[in-house]
């Protein structure tokens, strides 16, 4: 892969090392076991590096063509088109989210359960742009077997 300077695409190469530093720090913390770092500017490559292991028992480094398997890319690319949106001042990020989705504004959320039945409340605050963007929206994943909003999430999804 050809890198091409920074600089000449306005970028910073300092800046960019710092990419670098910081998933090491992951890789060393064992935050994760391995990394491929890519970035790009006009379609051109700005910084390319590896971290950590491909194969953990094997004590094989991360090689710099290593496939990944990658899950749940809509939130990077949706996260993505979101703050370019901010960018163009077309959203604020504490814009409540019923501003775009207004039906998002009706829904309930969850309070406790009594009697066995699942109580809910008015949202407050209104869930935000920011909420969405931070996983704090309170959107259930469905994977807290316990929980009582991820096991209604998930009896309504076996009836569709």
């Amino acid at each position: 892969m050809i890198v091409s300077p920074a600089e000449d695409l306005g970028m910073s190469s300092e800046r960019l090392r710092r990419i670098s530093e910081y998933l090491e720090r992951g890789v060393a913390g064992n935050k994760l076991p391995g990394i491929v770092a890519l970035a790009q500017r006009r379609g051109k490559l700005v910084h390319h590096s590896t971290h950590g292991l491909m194969d953990i028992e094997a004590d094989r480094p991360v090689e710099a063509d290593a496939l990944f398997r990658i899950y749940s890319m809509t939130k990077p690319i949706v996260s993505l088109a979101l703050m370019m949106l901010h960018d163009e001042g077309r959203l604020q990020l504490h814009d409540p989210v019923a501003k775009y989705i207004p039906s998002i504004g009706k829904m309930k959320v969850f309070s406790h359960v009594s009697d066995r039945l699942l109580r809910t409340v008015e949202q407050d605050p209104p869930m935000t742009v920011f909420h969405l963007l931070t996983h704090m929206s309170g959107f259930p994943s469905g994977n807290d077997p316990f929980h009582p909003v991820d096991q209604q999430f998930r009896e309504s999804s076996q009836r569709l």
